[in-house]
């Protein structure tokens, strides 16, 4: 008797899909290490080197640490004898697509549903097909099989690829031949109220708005003035 896999079939709790994976830039493994705290260039290279043939040179690590921190990324403490980097800002070193992913994350919907809901976004935003690298690049390590593929001409492809070169962040690296993925233009989720809260969300971190915004909407009440009306 066929396995699951052999016969097409899902196991309780999974989804149809494709998992996806890719290694870690140097600068994402250094962001990702300071959210546990400041470190040295030294403590640094260390947890860099863990689980590595060939260790990470203090220098290389300098010369990252320096370079993000030259690009208001990271600051520098001056803790004698050595020199510490933390965080400027939790936050600043994500891309639209990471603040993204991280919002949905905060919602307790399907997987499916998140990803569907961030290629909308991305599609509304960037007024164009997503790349597969970029929801990858976001955080989504599992895409469902029913998303459409875009299929494109050649020089339509170069132009959307060459999107990616005009600056060095976000670095988003795609592959030549990577599928372009959008939802159907009468597709719901597109005009959806989601959509349009997730877009909000966005615009209010990205903007540090957070304090702005009440907890909940406040009633509209109407108010009977005294005009002082003679008895």
């Amino acid at each position: 008797m066929p396995d699951a896999a052999e016969a097409g079939s899902v196991p309780p709790g999974r989804e149809r899909g494709k998992e996806l994976s890719r290694e870690p830039i140097l600068r994402d493994r250094i962001v990702e290490h300071l959210k546990r705290g400041p470190d040295s260039i030294s403590g640094l290279a260390r947890a860099l080197s863990e689980g590595r043939e060939a260790p990470i040179h203090r220098l290389t690590v300098a010369g990252y640490l320096q370079a993000l921190a030259e690009a208001g990324m990271l600051r520098e403490l001056d803790r004698p004898p050595s020199k510490l980097y933390q965080l400027a800002n939790p936050e600043s070193h994500w891309s639209l697509h990471q603040r993204l992913h991280r919002i949905l994350q905060e919602q307790p919907r399907p997987e499916r549903e998140k990803v569907r809901l961030a290629l909308a976004v991305l599609q509304q935003m960037l007024g164009r097909p997503v790349f597969q690298a970029e929801l990858l690049h976001a955080g989504f390590t599992f895409l469902p099989d029913d998303l459409e593929r875009m299929v494109v001409g050649d020089a339509v492809r170069r132009h959307y690829r060459d999107l990616f070169g005009r600056r060095s962040s976000p670095r988003i690296e795609v592959p030549q031949r990577d599928p372009l993925l959008a939802l159907k233009a009468d597709d719901p989720v597109l005009k959806s109220e989601a959509v349009a809260e997730l877009v909000r969300r966005l615009a209010v971190r990205a903007t540090g708005a957070e304090h702005l915004v009440a907890d909940r909407l406040a009633a509209v009440h109407q108010v009977q003035l005294d005009l002082g009306a003679a008895p």
